[in-house]
């Protein structure tokens, strides 16, 4: 039941958050202002990706048996990147956001010449490049394998025991 009623509601409350933030922050008094905006603005993004990719995934997978990741192999492997590659660029974005609050309480007077918009862009810009980096492989060590092959509930698995052995313990 939990599988039913908990996933919609969450996707919906979180897309429509989002979806509010993205439209304060894209707001012209807000569009030039700090550097926070900007990674708040992205980690809505973000955010909104990851939630219309694995809840809505899980939940169609538990309620009617089908996997979303199986209807095609581009968005076999396109989900399977997005699912990782939100979930760790969302998580670098709170790290950088924290210590820019953290150095805001520590030194504010710093912060004001060194917490810029374009300081922003650029740590945002070197984030996704690293995580882009780190979960590319999955863009080609994900295919969508026939019925007769795949070993799992879902068609959408490792290419090979190697690769499954880099992925679960590299």
């Amino acid at each position: 039941m939990m599988w039913k009623v908990l996933p919609p509601f969450i996707i919906a409350v979180g897309v429509i958050g989002n979806a509010l933030s993205l439209a304060a922050f894209t707001h012209r008094k807000y569009r030039r202002s700090s550097s926070t905006t900007l990674y708040l603005l992205t980690l809505a993004i973000s955010d909104t990706v990851f939630l219309l990719n694995v809840p809505v995934r899980q939940w169609l997978r538990m309620v009617w048996n089908w996997d979303l990741r199986d209807t095609h192999g581009a968005v076999c492997k396109t989900s399977a990147f997005l699912a990782y590659f939100t979930f760790h660029f969302t998580v670098w974005l709170l790290v950088v956001l924290t210590m820019e609050q953290m150095l805001s309480v520590i030194s504010p007077h710093l912060v004001r010449n060194k917490c810029t918009r374009s300081v922003a862009k650029f740590n945002i810009a070197a984030i996704f490049a690293a995580v882009f980096a780190l979960t590319a492989h999955f863009l080609y060590g994900i295919p969508l394998k026939d019925a007769v092959v795949a070993k799992q509930l879902s068609l959408c698995e490792f290419i090979n025991d190697d690769y499954k052995y880099f992925f679960q313990n590299v």
